[in-house]
């Protein structure tokens, strides 16, 4: 694709485009795997320099595929192969054990606390499953009574329709639900550097974990995120057995 059209993807209502948005949007996508830039006839490459605005018909912007981007992104969350657990069944075939890359914190009792992952985990992969498929009154029910003032699901909704509107795509899409911490067991005298807060009126008992997910905007046609936001939770567990969000928070990056 010839660089003067790539320019024309940012012009203004004005007829107008400025290099500073073209750089950080081109910086943003490019990896080495995924764009080329090239000029025309010398073939050399080279990247957003002062020439290609000044020439722009003299550069070509060469789109190499999708695993590169896909690669980039996928590399933050890979798990990875247990050493001491690879059994080889035959040449070129083996079965491995795997592991998180991420650890988390657990506070209270060890024993049953990777049961207690899985139950905050699931919660919280439901919960993201009722927030892109927009369906509020499941959503509402997972807010726990004690913030439902402040927090819950149509002020959820309103933070998503803002961002929509600003960025001019939908969040419809979610990805990567990741532990924080898990509180198994007796947690609730434990004194750690980071302990999620907790509303007023809760027992610090109650607590259950901490997680998050990304609520992804753009990605790849593998599936694959390229622009995310990050919604973090913490979650209790209430009287009557039933896992709540005690608190929501929303914000981009890592």
């Amino acid at each position: 694709m010839v660089f003067t059209d790539v320019l024309q993807v940012f012009v203004n209502k004005n007829g107008k485009y400025t290099e500073s948005a073209v750089d950080q949007t081109l910086n943003f996508l490019w990896n080495e795997d995924i764009f080329s830039c090239i000029h025309r006839d010398s073939g050399k490459e080279t990247w957003l320099e002062d020439e290609m605005y000044r020439a722009p018909d003299d550069y070509l912007i060469r789109f190499n595929g999708y695993s590169g981007k896909d690669n980039l992104y996928s590399e933050r969350h890979a798990g990875e192969i247990d050493k001491t657990h690879i059994d080889k069944m035959a040449r070129h075939y083996h079965w491995v054990g795997t592991k998180h890359r991420d650890v988390i914190r657990v506070i209270g009792d060890l024993k049953g606390s990777m049961v207690m992952a899985e139950r905050v985990r699931a919660f919280t992969h439901y919960f993201a499953f009722n927030l892109v498929t927009r369906n509020a009154e499941k959503l509402e029910a997972m807010f726990s009574s004690k913030i439902r003032d402040t927090q819950n699901a149509d002020a959820i909704y309103a933070k998503i329709d803002k961002l929509e509107k600003q960025h001019g795509l939908p969040y419809e899409y979610f990805d990567h639900v990741e532990l924080i911490a898990v509180y198994n067991g007796k947690h609730g005298n434990a004194r750690v550097s980071e302990q999620m807060t907790l509303p007023p009126g809760v027992d610090r008992s109650a607590r259950r974990g901490e997680s998050s997910f990304k609520l992804v905007s753009v990605h790849t046609p593998n599936g694959v995120a390229v622009h995310d936001y990050t919604i973090y939770l913490c979650i209790i567990e209430e009287e009557d057995g039933l896992f709540k969000v005690s608190k929501t928070d929303m914000f981009s990056g890592y």
